[in-house]
């Protein structure tokens, strides 16, 4: 968001935020929480069944960012980086840690993309 707000001003990237809450929004269920972490970070705690996967949840968030960015003409192009952990059904989970690690998935995503272009 930094390079929008730099480039496009202040407006524009507040309107790219929003754009990208009404993508959680709809990506999601009304179950699962979002919540703004911060600058451009959102952050999902998505209740899975027993067996956590979090591939079709990646998958179908980066599908709607894709068909947002074909069919909402914006001076801006939205893309994202995630970093997701899980933890099985039925067993306590340290929020902090569940944070940090997929913050740390994230950070590797996003160095990942830079180094491969």
């Amino acid at each position: 968001m930094k390079e929008i707000n730099d480039t496009l001003g202040h407006q524009m990237g507040d309107q790219a935020l929003k754009d990208a809450a009404h993508i959680l929004r709809q990506t999601y269920r009304t179950a699962d929480v979002i919540a703004r972490m911060g600058g451009d970070e959102f952050a999902v705690l998505a209740m899975m069944s027993e067996k956590p996967e979090t591939g079709p949840l990646a998958r179908r968030l980066a599908e709607q960012v894709e068909e947002f960015n074909a069919t909402h003409p914006r001076p801006y192009h939205l893309s994202l980086s995630m970093g997701m952990a899980a933890w099985p059904a039925g067993k306590l989970a340290n929020l902090d840690e569940l944070l940090s690690r997929a913050d740390a998935r994230m950070y590797t995503e996003k160095r990942t993309k830079k180094e491969h272009g």
